[in-house]
């Protein structure tokens, strides 16, 4: 920021350009400011996300999760293998019937 001090730029003297660089600069650090806050903001809720989808698919008796603080593995493999797991079935030609219809669409 030393190179583009308006002082620098244009003098020491009060230049009619000093005032707006000033604010140009107090605007684009604000700027910047807030997309740092966001993308923290972003990374904070994107590992939250992913405890609401454990326990969600845990719920549903999907998988089995543990908190990364309680986990021991002795613990971990006598709940796991106690776990009544529910996994649902799925139609696996579903697909096909997808496929064969963007085939005609062509």
């Amino acid at each position: 920021s030393a190179l583009l001090h308006p002082g620098r730029l244009f003098g020491r003297g009060n230049s009619a350009l000093t005032l707006p660089l000033m604010l140009l600069y107090a605007v684009v650090s604000t700027v910047a400011h807030w997309i740092a806050m966001a993308l923290a903001f972003l990374f904070w809720n994107t590992s939250r996300r992913a405890e609401y989808l454990a326990d969600y698919l845990r719920e549903k008796k999907m998988f089995f999760t543990l908190r990364q603080k309680d986990f021991t593995l002795k613990d971990a493999l006598r709940e796991a293998a106690a776990f009544p797991f529910a996994i649902p079935t799925f139609d696996m030609d579903q697909y096909k019937t997808v496929v064969r219809q963007f085939v005609q669409s062509l």
